[in-house]
């Protein structure tokens, strides 16, 4: 009989709580699956969790699409400081390593397995950063009269941000020819393409982490409700256009003319996707009958 649990984050943590998560991967119909478990588990943690959670999706759908069928396993695990995601395929080591290394991501590994390790946040450290963010607001209010002289932003590399400013004026040739005809499947698979490649490029950089994970969560809010957006109309596809439309002004603002802060139009591109998500995801009204049935043991 065992006498000890089984440790699988390569840090070797033994102080891990006993319930693990384990999430196998072979095919689209799964990777669906482990977005569900991203949005039912993780949407509304107030940790680095969701964020991660969502790159690691679009990570394993890239994945998938280069090695058509491999199996892997995505393993999580926590203990009271840390959430350890571990993966489990020799293949996705190489695919993945060099790609967190530049994001700069906690990670360790051996010849089967990678784990990155997130810090949970403790009470202190969430009020300490309610205040920054507060100091933050306060601080550009009184500087709101110069922020035309802020220059753009440099720490993105010249490919990233060629691939990433062809990708936004694609973008947007794509949904303006939408327009006059429908969003058919044909299209949808492209437009996904896009948004799906845009969060892949924004990933690789922590600063502009809030807009990556707005373009993962189009890009699935995309795939999980085909149906919805081939029926939209032509004023609802130019509310996406629109969208996608903020979403290269985002890009030329913020690294080639400058004069904004980073994360100036995070809350009106969320706003925008929410709006979108709206249209395409009707709220479903439950009954009280539905409602008790959930609890009728």
């Amino acid at each position: 009989m065992r006498k000890k649990q089984k440790v699988i984050n390569v840090f070797d943590d033994k102080s891990i709580f006993a319930i693990k998560h384990v999430i196998s991967i072979t095919d689209e119909e799964d990777l669906n699956q482990l977005w569900e478990y991203i949005i039912t588990a993780h949407a509304h943690e107030e940790s680095k969790t969701y964020p991660f959670f969502v790159s690691l999706y679009e990570l394993s759908e890239r994945f998938l699409a280069t090695y058509p069928e491999v199996f892997f396993e995505i393993i999580v695990e926590q203990s009271d400081g840390y959430y350890y995601f571990t993966v489990w395929n020799k293949e996705f080591i190489k695919f993945v390593r060099e790609h967190w290394e530049k994001r700069g991501v906690e990670l360790s590994f051996d010849e089967k397995r990678i784990t990155v390790r997130l810090h949970k946040p403790i009470a202190n450290e969430k009020n300490l950063d309610e205040e920054i963010r507060i100091a933050q607001l306060l601080s550009r209010i009184q500087k709101s009269e110069s922020t035309v002289n802020i220059p753009p932003c440099t720490f993105m590399e010249k490919n990233d941000l060629h691939e990433l400013i062809e990708l936004a004026e694609d973008l947007n040739v794509h949904l303006c020819e939408a327009l006059t005809s429908s969003l058919n499947n044909d299209v949808l698979i492209r437009l996904r393409s896009y948004f799906s490649m845009i969060s892949v490029t924004l990933n690789h950089y922590e600063e502009v982490e809030e807009m990556a994970l707005i373009m993962s969560e189009f890009s699935m809010m995309i795939n999980q409700n085909k149906e919805d957006f081939v029926c939209l109309n032509s004023d609802q596809i130019a509310i996406i256009e629109g969208f996608a439309h903020n979403f290269e002004r985002w890009v030329k603002i913020l690294f080639i003319h400058g004069g904004a802060e980073i994360n100036f139009m995070n809350r009106s591109m969320r706003a925008d996707m929410e709006t979108i998500k709206a249209i395409t995801q009707p709220p479903v009204e439950t009954s009280e009958e539905e409602v008790n049935a959930i609890f009728d043991f």
